[in-house]
């Protein structure tokens, strides 16, 4: 009986601060909605960072991607006209008589005019659809294409050269216009066009965020529905205005996933698996031969130096970002070797050994705490301090960024009282680059914990990262920094849950001893 109540009221506690928790959690995504944004994630830094700065124009003004290809297409009837001034001047012919012999008297076989009016018609039948109309079919640019290059081909078989004026140009010419025919349908096809989709609809949601928020004063404050929760608990009515106004998109989920019960399970305490994610690790599962496991291990090895040299390197490094209190900061630096290295650093509220468990040895589970994580797990466990992980990041930027995952070599080090954490990317054959995403690459990465006293530590992160793509690096070095404050921000909030849930099932099994 006494084992019965003490299970009870763990329950019943248990499931009330779950139940908060995950109103909280509500309580959050209406505010995104119905207020303006005054809380700092990675997803939104990201976003705001790339779509606001960098990628978003204003409605009047067309998407860069597109003038890019209408500078494309501009370059194509320049270019083909110098080129066309060059043939002549190496033939010793002024431009005026090369009109009159090319155009006026234009003769298929010899004249190479028709390539420049070529590109000339390519110019007029795409600004006028593209540029002026702003149409995004394909069929304009494959028309161009395919008629250029059934016009190029009949002419290279009765185009004749005088042969005292043989020349490269009279080659190249027709060359580089059958390059560019297709380079113009290549850009568009495969960039224009799905550039632009995901930048619409970006643009549309951000369009529905203004429209809720336009009517949030006739909305439900999520403050009032989190209150009728605690006053109201089994009677909990729904009025007509709030079924219409408290919908949200929901989160997308693994791929081939059929549950989200371990994205919304309740919050447990840290250390309950502890003995599980130990004995996994604890436990080799390595099928490689030797020379596979010594590469591995020589490159963790190679991995743990330059991370503390970079570590210990406290010259040139330039101010990114600052948390609101001021308390993390992030930096960086460019290596000759690597590029650019972000360095975060900051304190959590937490015992040493616990920021190790739950970055180490339970990183399966950090999709439950950091939402731009869809998928965390340990491919192959070579010892205890070493194992290879994989990772599956979801779209950011409204899916302006992909998918992106990493196939890492991970190991745990102590130097000098610091605990390092250690990864950078490697193969492994149960996990080949997917077609559904972009497979991105960790240079030296780190967490970086050392004890400042029983409570508290000073957390570091260095992060070198290619994410790959054809997204420009420089952009997406913009946003990173926002990234690693986000993180901690995020480990220290799943650090303050846990907590709290372990105290709740401490004092109530206390209450019952007593």
């Amino acid at each position: 009986m006494g084992n019965s109540t003490t299970a009870y009221r763990y329950e019943s506690s248990f499931n009330e601060i779950a139940t908060t928790n995950t109103l909280h959690q509500v309580n959050g995504r209406l505010m995104s909605h119905s207020q303006p944004q005054t809380t700092y994630t990675p997803t939104n830094d990201l976003s705001n960072t790339i779509l606001s700065q960098h990628i978003i124009p204003p409605k009047t003004r067309m998407f860069l991607i597109r003038r890019t290809f209408l500078l494309i297409v501009t370059f194509d009837a320049i270019f083909m006209v110098l080129l066309w001034i060059i043939y002549n001047q190496i033939r010793n012919i002024t431009i005026d008589e090369a009109f009159k012999k090319e155009v006026i008297n234009y003769s298929i076989k010899s004249s190479l005019f028709d390539v420049v009016g070529l590109s000339g018609m390519r110019f007029i039948i795409l600004m006028i659809p593209y540029a002026i109309l702003r149409w995004s079919h394909w069929i304009f640019v494959a028309f161009t294409t395919l008629s250029s290059t059934g016009f190029i081909l009949a002419k290279t078989c009765v185009f004749t050269i005088d042969e005292t004026n043989k020349s490269a140009t009279n080659y190249i010419i027709l060359i580089a216009s059958f390059i560019l025919a297709w380079v113009e349908i290549w850009f568009f096809d495969y960039r224009v066009i799905p550039h632009e989709r995901r930048l619409r609809e970006a643009l549309n949601h951000g369009e529905r965020r203004q429209l809720i928020h336009s009517y949030g004063s006739g909305s439900i404050s999520p403050n009032s529905l989190l209150l009728n929760h605690h006053h109201h608990h089994h009677h909990t009515a729904i009025t007509p205005n709030e079924q219409h106004q408290s919908f949200y998109s929901p989160l997308y989920s693994v791929d081939g996933s059929d549950t989200e019960d371990a994205r919304h399970e309740p919050l447990r305490a840290v250390h309950s698996d502890s003995n599980v994610s130990r004995s996994l690790l604890a436990t080799s599962t390595s099928y490689l031969d030797d020379d596979r496991i010594d590469d591995y291990q020589n490159q963790a090895n190679d991995t743990i130096n330059e991370i503390w040299k970079i570590y210990k390197d406290e010259n040139s490094w330039c101010n990114e970002l600052k948390s609101r209190d001021g308390l993390d900061t992030v930096v960086s630096k460019t290596f000759p070797k690597w590029g650019k290295v972000f360095r975060l650093t900051g304190t959590v509220a937490a015992p040493r050994s616990l920021i190790v468990e739950m970055l180490f040895e339970q990183q399966d589970d950090i999709p439950k705490w950091n939402q731009s994580v869809i998928d965390c797990q340990i491919l192959q466990v070579i010892n205890s301090d070493l194992y290879i992980s994989y990772q599956l990041t979801g779209e950011q930027a409204q899916g302006f960024i992909t998918k992106r995952d990493f196939v890492n070599l991970t190991a745990r080090r102590c130097i000098d009282g610091a605990t390092i954490l250690a990864a950078q990317a490697c193969l492994h054959p149960r996990m080949p680059p997917k077609d559904t995403c972009v497979r991105a690459e960790n240079g030296p990465t780190a967490y970086i914990i050392e004890k400042i006293d029983e409570t508290t530590c000073k957390f570091t992160w260095l992060l070198n990262v290619n994410l790959k793509g054809w997204i420009p690096q420089y952009i997406i070095n913009s946003a990173l920094a926002g990234v690693q404050l986000g993180l901690v921000e995020a480990l220290r909030k799943y650090i303050s849950k846990t907590v709290d849930v372990t105290s709740s099932y401490s004092s109530s099994t206390g209450d019952h001893t007593i």
